[in-house]
């Protein structure tokens, strides 16, 4: 991963997807790290066959932002 993992104070975004080009069949669940600029910087990404096994990989204690009608249309939601 780019520049290594996120550290304790930094700002990370997991993102949902269903059925990405790069997982047809499925649920991916990525973190993205946000980094002085405002950029944002993938993590490794998580592979599951549901939705609530996709949740779980985002780890506890987190709020739900909904998709918009701007994001790709392989977005669920996102947990920050």
């Amino acid at each position: 991963m780019l520049g290594g993992p996120p550290l304790d104070d930094d700002l990370v975004i997991w993102t949902i997807y269903r059925n990405p080009k790069d997982f047809p069949d499925g649920y991916v669940t990525r973190p993205w790290t946000i980094v002085p600029g405002g950029n944002a910087r993938p993590g490794m990404a998580h592979l599951s066959m549901t939705l609530e096994d996709a949740r779980v990989n985002c780890g506890p204690g987190l709020t739900r932002i909904p998709r918009t009608p701007e994001d790709d249309p392989t977005v669920v939601e996102s947990w920050i």
